[in-house]
């Protein structure tokens, strides 16, 4: 394993700055390289940094040597979780959000903004109950009281035993890492059971009533409020045969064209092409930002 500074050259801000990275390049078990970077969240200039040293120049910093301490300290974290773990980790491995934040960037990076955020909910839900919570600590008696807890806060069941199902797959990532042993994983007797519910269906009565909630347009564009937004939503989904609330969520303008909407659902990968009624185009029209204008065929 070995660690180097670097300037990340590949991306460049406004004011001519790149951001610092420690690269952390290692063997895995299948004898492949593999390449790591962790931030420092700090940027300077090509000047300012020494590449051979993988420091920032005293001589053209102001700051040179604070940024050069928190490099220091990264690298010796790196270092020492390595030899005790193996694993060339930034942060506290007993820690449970530790964990958290690591499943946290790999959903940022590969299940997007939709699934990052749910995740990221149940970890600042998780935190606010339990400031600090070490893994040992992960025990039965303390999922009971959290499901006890997030019970009385208000919460559906249901919803109570989804966000202890995204718990246990960070749990699952303590196992994988070694951070846990298999045999005190706290879920291992801790049942995780959802109700059965019943969805239910607005009338078209109720629908027509929704409608008339909806703002005129004006020159200025349509009032941003909240509950116009969800109604006005919820009516283009309706209209649309029934896009599910993460699609209609990943919606882009470049979807449609001559009068058609077509998307590939996120839970499928068929694509589906749908011909926008009136009330469609309608709804979309108040949105459009751009001087673009949406071709229908009535």
């Amino acid at each position: 394993m070995t660690i180097k500074t670097v300037l990340w050259t590949s991306r460049k801000s406004k004011d001519g700055k790149y951001p610092i990275k420690v690269r952390i390049t290692q063997q895995t078990a299948k004898y492949k390289t593999k390449i790591d970077y962790i931030p420092i969240d700090v940027s300077v200039t090509k000047q300012q940094f020494d590449r051979k040293a993988g420091r920032v120049l005293y001589t053209h910093h102001s700051n040179a040597q604070a940024i050069n301490l928190k490099i220091i300290e990264l690298e010796t974290t790196l270092e020492r979780n390595f030899i005790n773990t193996g694993i060339a980790s930034s942060g506290n491995m007993n820690d449970f959000y530790y964990w958290f934040k690591e499943r946290l960037r790999y959903s940022a990076s590969v299940h997007g903004y939709y699934n990052w955020s749910k995740l990221n909910t149940v970890k600042n839900k998780l935190q606010e109950y339990a400031p600090v919570l070490p893994i040992s600590a992960l025990k039965y008696k303390f999922l009971v009281d959290y499901k006890i807890h997030l019970i009385n806060s208000g919460h559906h069941v249901n919803y109570v035993a989804d966000q202890l199902m995204r718990i246990k797959i960070i749990v699952k990532e303590c196992i994988k890492a070694g951070a846990m042993e298999l045999k005190n994983n706290p879920f291992n007797d801790f049942p995780i059971s959802m109700v059965k519910t019943e969805k239910q269906r607005l009338s078209m009565q109720e629908i027509k009533a929704l409608q008339t909630l909806l703002v005129p347009t004006g020159k200025q564009g349509i009032k941003h409020d909240g509950v116009q937004l969800a109604v006005d939503m919820y009516d283009l989904s309706f209209n649309c045969a029934g896009i599910r609330f993460g699609d209609l969520c990943r919606l882009r303008w470049d979807m449609i064209s001559d009068g058609r909407l077509k998307y590939i659902a996120h839970k499928g990968t068929n694509e589906r092409n749908i011909k926008l009624n009136a009330r469609a185009l309608f709804i979309l029209s108040k949105y459009l930002r751009t001087e673009r204008k949406i071709a229908s065929n009535p």
